[in-house]
């Protein structure tokens, strides 16, 4: 676990120090996030590797940083993961909501979007390329 508190007294810097050797890459970084980084037992926040590289590259190496990767992203277990965003107005969202094929015909609105979709892409003709 990092201990800010035990790296700033290794190497004689202040917590205003590590704030303004941070913030012109991290621009909304503040005292106030490094006193929540002083306490990782209340929090759970650390620097973010890149954070830490900037440090050790002002200051020095010492302990209480972690100098560690991320650990890769797991993978996605969902069996459809591609996802798109949709926004509409207000208008066409409760007319959605108010049809009754929700619940009855389809058990999702999922499955109400994912069905006018492939209608919508029958309708243009497409063909899958591995098809063809």
């Amino acid at each position: 676990m990092q201990d800010y508190v035990a790296y700033r007294d290794h190497t004689e810097i202040s917590s205003i120090d590590m704030v303004k050797a941070l913030r012109p890459r991290f621009r909304g970084f503040t005292k106030n996030i490094m006193s929540y980084l002083n306490q990782p037992e209340k929090y759970g926040i650390c620097l973010t590797p890149e954070a830490e590289e900037i440090i050790v590259n002002t200051f020095g190496s010492g302990p209480g940083l972690a100098h560690r990767k991320f650990q890769k992203k797991r993978p996605e277990r969902r069996t459809k993961q591609n996802r798109m965003t949709v926004r509409i107005d207000d208008d066409l969202y409760f007319r959605l909501l108010s049809l009754e094929t929700v619940g009855e015909t389809y058990p999702t609105m999922q499955a109400v979007v994912e069905a006018a979709l492939r209608d919508f892409v029958d309708k243009k003709g497409y063909t899958d390329a591995a098809e063809g």
